[in-house]
């Protein structure tokens, strides 16, 4: 089945946001600041310690000419971790 969102009917529910329930993660980007909450979830992932110059290495210091992230956090608590690094690409013909 396809839905054309543009008209289907919409309903209180969809257009009105809930307050977040507990538990529920909130996503973000990320900005150099969280840079100590991308290593911890590097550091789990990968079960070894990142250091910080590794960790900024890693996602070009999150200059946004070059990568985008957005992390996903339980109140203070960095759960999630996504990125894109930005690339230009040339093909000849």
């Amino acid at each position: 089945m396809i839905v054309d969102l543009h008209s289907a009917p919409t309903s209180a529910a969809m257009s009105s946001p809930a307050p977040p329930a507990a538990g529920v993660a909130k996503i973000r980007a990320l900005a150099p600041d969280d840079l100590g909450a991308i290593r911890q979830m590097l550091s789990q992932r990968d079960g070894r310690e990142w250091d910080e110059r590794s960790t900024r290495w890693f996602l070009h210091n999150l200059d946004p000419a070059r990568c985008l992230a957005w992390g996903a956090f339980v109140g203070d608590k960095p759960v999630g971790l996504t990125s894109t690094f930005l690339r230009t690409l040339t093909v000849r013909g």
